[in-house]
């Protein structure tokens, strides 16, 4: 679609150019859709034990607590890695693009570390593995809430 011009008009007595109509894209969408994608695919992962805490104990012989923690881990690391998160995303060198490219790299190590797990899910390391899947996971919470702002005014200006 091609720009429209607008007319100019008056806002609070300065003219206002209002000639701009910035283009619609496809691609806009795909980067909306994949990011979308990202952020259900780490909620997914974060939140997987809660709702079957007691399957989960019978399943992997743990406490209630040891599966209580999986859920909390996404707490305990938000505040240390938001600030991170944010200070990559401002700068030139990294940005959006790399940011969300490298959480979305974490994100499948800490999937695939989960499934480690399942080899041997009664060892006695399968929920010290799961734990560190799950860290993995919680190290992305934060690029999955803050990102959403800076993709809207990168993409949809």
């Amino acid at each position: 679609m091609a720009s429209r011009r607008r007319p100019n008009s008056l806002e609070d007595g300065q003219l206002v150019d209002n000639s701009y109509e910035p283009r619609v894209y496809a691609r806009r969408w795909w980067i909306l859709g994949v990011f979308s994608l990202l952020s259900c695919q780490q909620s997914c992962l974060w939140i997987t034990f809660s709702p079957i805490a007691e399957s989960t104990i019978r399943f992997f012989n743990t406490t209630e607590d040891v599966v209580t923690l999986q859920l909390a881990f996404g707490c305990l690391f938000y505040l240390p890695v938001v600030f991170l998160v944010s200070y990559a995303l401002g700068r030139n060198e990294l940005g959006l693009r790399h940011v969300v490219i490298i959480g979305a790299v974490v994100d499948a190590a800490g999937a695939a570390v989960r499934l480690l797990a399942l080899r041997d899910p009664l060892g006695a390391g399968s929920m010290w593995i799961i734990s560190f899947g799950q860290i993995l996971d919680a190290l992305i919470g934060p690029v999955v809430m803050t990102v959403p702002p800076q993709l809207s005014a990168v993409w949809f200006p």
